[in-house]
C-alpha cells in the first residue's frame, strides 16, 4: 500500500483482513473456538512517529447476524463487551496493530448465510493525535457465518 506523507501526518490507521471472509458454526474445538473464525486486524503504519502512544478506535458490528446471538467478538485480551453494537478499543502503545476474530456461535437453527459487517471509526472521546490519518476505503469489512445445520 503507497501512502505520500503530508504534511503533519505522521500515522495512518487501517482496518484489514485476510483469506475467504467466513467463519462457520461448527462443534467446540482446540481452544474452545467453535467452528471456523474470521479474523480481521486495525493496523498502524508509521511514517516516522513510532508507536510511542495508544491508538483507540471505535469497531461497530451490524449485519444479518445477531452480535451475542449468532456470532461473538474475540480481541487478543478476551472477548468484546460492546455498549450496543458498538465497542470502543485500542492499539497498545509500543504495538503497530491489534488482532480480532468473528467467533460463531453454534445453535441447532436452520439458518442461511448471514453476514457481519464491521465499521472502524475514530473514538469520539478519545480522539487520534494530531498528525493521524484514516484511511476512508479501509474501515469497513464484511463477513459471512456459514451455517452448519
Amino acid at each position: 500500500m503507497p501512502v505520500v506523507q503530508a504534511q503533519g501526518m505522521n500515522m495512518v490507521i487501517f482496518l484489514w483482513s485476510h483469506g475467504s471472509g467466513n467463519a462457520s458454526e461448527g462443534e467446540a474445538g482446540l481452544g474452545g473456538y467453535v467452528g471456523d473464525t474470521a479474523a480481521f486486524f486495525v493496523n498502524r503504519v508509521s511514517l516516522g512517529a513510532g508507536y510511542g502512544h495508544e491508538a483507540h478506535f471505535r469497531l461497530c458490528f451490524s449485519g444479518s447476524a445477531t452480535l451475542g446471538v449468532d456470532y461473538r467478538v474475540r480481541a487478543e485480551r478476551g472477548y468484546l463487551s460492546p455498549s450496543g453494537n458498538c465497542a470502543t478499543e485500542r492499539i497498545s502503545s509500543g504495538a503497530d496493530r491489534s488482532v480480532f476474530y468473528i467467533v460463531p456461535l453454534n445453535d441447532s437453527d436452520d439458518e442461511p448465510t448471514e453476514t457481519v459487517t464491521v465499521t472502524m471509526s475514530e473514538d469520539s472521546g478519545n480522539r487520534f493525535p494530531n498528525g493521524y490519518y484514516m484511511l476512508s476505503y479501509a474501515t469497513s469489512r464484511t463477513f459471512r457465518i456459514i451455517d452448519n445445520d
